[in-house]
């Protein structure tokens, strides 16, 4: 199972344009290693504030969702 959505480059109703990028299909869960995991069968890791957060995602190479990306989600769910 892809644990991956590919969300498509996307123009925003402001003329920004998003390229595409990869959006996890699951939420993050602390791997057995400390380490962020995007898995269906994993609990989703809670009490992490967004310092923490980033830090956890840049060290297992992955980024945190920017704010036009989320626009770009909205837009092409509404499409």
């Amino acid at each position: 199972m892809n644990k991956f959505v590919i969300v498509p480059e996307t123009t925003l109703p402001s003329g920004l344009v998003v390229p595409s990028f990869n959006y996890g299909a699951y939420f993050c869960s602390k791997g057995e290693d400390g380490k962020v995991i995007v898995t269906a069968e994993g609990t989703p890791w809670t009490r992490i504030n967004f310092a923490e957060a980033k830090a956890a995602c840049e060290e297992s190479g992955f980024s945190l969702v920017t704010e036009t990306q989320e626009l770009a989600i909205r837009q092409n769910a509404a499409q």
